[in-house]
């Protein structure tokens, strides 16, 4: 965080104009339901490293994972989440809600494993969730 004066005008000026690059992901939360979108681009800085990457995962059957960061470290954890929700399923007998699938994906990111950002969305009994 900057304090009045800290920065020359030129410099503010450059850094209000400068050119954002990175991931867009959305999450659309309505009555019965939730829609995740995500581009398709791997980038580093300026250079588009693959054209069609997938960063959209569906890790249950309501659940889904929209993933930025490090593609092959949003590909591994979308499997671990898919894992261990279709496990907690199995010996639960029902399905896992958005919320508890929030929660494990937290426990696992406490440790830093991976550099990935998130959003999860769902619906289950509790209604749609993002």
């Amino acid at each position: 965080m900057f304090k009045n004066g800290q920065l020359g005008g030129n410099d503010m000026e450059a850094e209000m104009t400068a050119l954002k690059t990175g991931t867009s992901t959305i999450g659309l939360c309505f009555d019965g339901g939730v829609v995740v979108g995500a581009d398709h681009r791997a980038t580093m800085g300026h250079f588009v490293a693959n054209k069609n990457v997938q960063k959209l995962f569906s890790i249950a059957d309501n659940i889904a994972l929209t993933t930025a960061g490090l593609v092959g470290h949003a590909q591994i954890l979308s499997r671990v989440l898919a894992a261990e929700i279709a496990i907690y399923e199995m010996k639960r007998g029902g399905i896992m809600k958005v919320e508890a699938a929030s929660t494990l994906t937290a426990n696992i990111l406490g440790g830093r494993p991976y550099w990935v950002q998130l959003l999860i969305a769902g619906v289950d009994t509790d209604g749609s969730h993002v």
